[in-house]
C-alpha cells in the first residue's frame, strides 16, 4: 500500500475512534473517505478488525 493512502486510512480511523458507536465510526468514515468505496472498505476492515482485538482482549 502507497505511503500517503495508509496514511490517509491511519488519520481516518484515528478520527473515527472519538465516536463512541460502530454506526457512528462507519459514518464518519464513509464521509471522510469522499465515495470512495475501496478506501471505505479497507478503513471499516481495519476498524472492525481492531474492535474484534480489543474485545477479545488482545490489544491490552
Amino acid at each position: 500500500m502507497e505511503k500517503q493512502r495508509w496514511q490517509r486510512i491511519e488519520r481516518i480511523i484515528e478520527e473515527s475512534w472519538t465516536f463512541e458507536t460502530l454506526q457512528e465510526k462507519k459514518a464518519h468514515a464513509k464521509k471522510a473517505c469522499n465515495n470512495n468505496t475501496q478506501l471505505y472498505k479497507e478503513v471499516i476492515a481495519l476498524l472492525k478488525g481492531i474492535r474484534h482485538a480489543e474485545r477479545d482482549g488482545f490489544m491490552e
